[in-house]
């Protein structure tokens, strides 16, 4: 019998899963879009500490990669941005897109 796998083990195995169904993804989602409200909030004060919490919050982030806010993102830790990277401003991800 083959073991059950939570949505979160799902998604990241690139399976078909449940978009925001099961504690883990809910959780992923209400830790992230405040995240990004900070980043907005703090951006046009402090350029390096909005770029950091981007840092933090992303998978990983290449290098001489760099945004305008607003961000929105359900699951941060789940993109992965290449170098050179611009995502303009009004970013959308969403965890099931």
């Amino acid at each position: 019998m083959h073991p059950v796998l939570s949505e979160f083990d799902k998604m990241v195995a690139g399976e078909w899963y449940r978009y925001r169904f099961g504690p883990e993804l809910a959780e992923m989602t209400t830790s992230t879009q405040p995240i990004c409200r900070q980043i907005t909030a703090l951006y046009d004060d402090d350029q390096p500490a909005a770029h950091t919490l981007v840092n933090e919050m992303l998978g990983s982030v290449g290098a001489g990669a760099d945004f305008r806010p607003p961000l929105y993102l359900d699951y941060g830790a789940q993109l992965h941005v290449g170098a050179n990277t611009f995502f303009n401003a009004d970013f959308l991800t969403l965890g099931g897109g």
